[in-house]
């Protein structure tokens, strides 16, 4: 008696690319964490902390990619994730928060408690994005402070990423310079850095120097502006 043919197993990755990647449900449907309330102007702010493996779980960082790692990889910097890493497996911390916004995101104030559904894209990040990822790829079990909004619109999920990734400004290079000098252990290089910016400094303070009131310390580039050096001879 000849042998069934059995049907050749489809492959999820090739049959429909463009299909979206339907998860199965998650137990519990439904997350809490103990958290605190913060109001600035119309918004109000939930902070809380979580490990950042969990975080992971349940935010996206491209939401127009329907397969998530893909859509991770189209937004991230491998070198920047990589080198957040390497600073996480040598015992360093990342004390600054994420910043993400929960679309059904419950807060109960009487308890300080939000509620969050348990999915892969309840969230999504508006800053940390390279944060998190470099602690994900460390396999370092980290704690991450997370500031989350609760509701936000399309429109203003967009408006917040753009105000925080684009036109967030960095401190002045000066500033970066002038602080080097309080570190205990430098490099040859940030030395060499520290001791430019203070004779750049005293030449143009020093009344009798040819550079006197002629050399300006540059802060932060314009935007579509390059910064080609920290000081500038007036």
């Amino acid at each position: 008696m000849p042998k069934k043919s059995t049907p050749a197993k489809k492959n999820p990755a090739t049959e429909n690319p463009a299909e979206e990647i339907v998860e199965p449900p998650r137990t519990p449907k439904t997350l809490s964490f103990d958290c605190i309330s913060v109001t600035q102007g119309k918004y109000t702010l939930a902070v809380f902390s979580i490990s950042a493996a969990e975080l992971w779980k349940i935010v996206t960082i491209n939401k127009r990619e329907p397969d998530k790692d893909k859509g991770y990889q189209r937004v991230l910097s491998e070198g920047r994730v990589g080198a957040i890493s390497r600073y996480v497996q040598k015992g360093n911390c990342l004390p600054t928060s994420v910043l993400v916004t929960f679309d059904e995101g419950k807060f109960n104030r009487e308890k300080s408690k939000i509620t969050v559904p348990n999915l892969a894209e309840a969230g999504w990040i508006i800053d940390g994005q390279h944060r998190l990822a470099g602690i994900r790829a460390s396999g370092v079990d980290m704690q991450v402070s997370v500031v989350a909004f609760l509701g936000l619109g399309e429109k203003e999920q967009i408006t917040q990423f753009v105000k925080i990734n684009r036109e967030a400004k960095s401190v002045p290079a000066s500033l970066y310079i002038d602080l080097l000098k309080h570190l205990p252990d430098k490099t040859d290089a940030e030395l060499a850095k520290e001791r430019s910016a203070d004779i750049a400094t005293q030449l143009r303070k020093d009344e009798d120097s040819p550079f006197f009131g002629k050399i300006a310390m540059l802060g932060s580039p314009k935007p579509g502006k390059y910064r080609w050096s920290i000081l500038r001879v007036a």
